[in-house]
């Protein structure tokens, strides 16, 4: 996560308002052995969280949030290099 006073990869300033994306690949196998890819892709404003605190937490799913961190938990997997077995 990078904080609204820093700037981009880059160099450059990050203006507020601009738009950011994040996107999540999932592989895996399915029933009949093939192997599957799923990508989520969301795009969200940038908010300084100093100055933009309420735009922050309109913007903030507990629902989705609540599936994926089910999901992280329960599932066979690696993100970001940790696996399950290091949480």
């Amino acid at each position: 996560m990078v904080d609204a006073k820093h700037t981009n990869l880059h160099g450059s300033a990050i203006a507020q308002g601009a738009r950011g994306m994040v996107q999540f690949v999932t592989q895996y196998q399915h029933a009949d052995g093939r192997k599957r890819i799923r990508v989520t892709t969301t795009c969200r404003s940038w908010a300084d969280m100093a100055t933009q605190q309420p735009n922050i937490a309109y913007g903030f799913d507990q629902v989705s949030f609540c599936f994926f961190l089910t999901w992280l938990c329960e599932g066979s997997f690696t993100v970001f290099g940790v696996s399950k077995a290091d949480l």
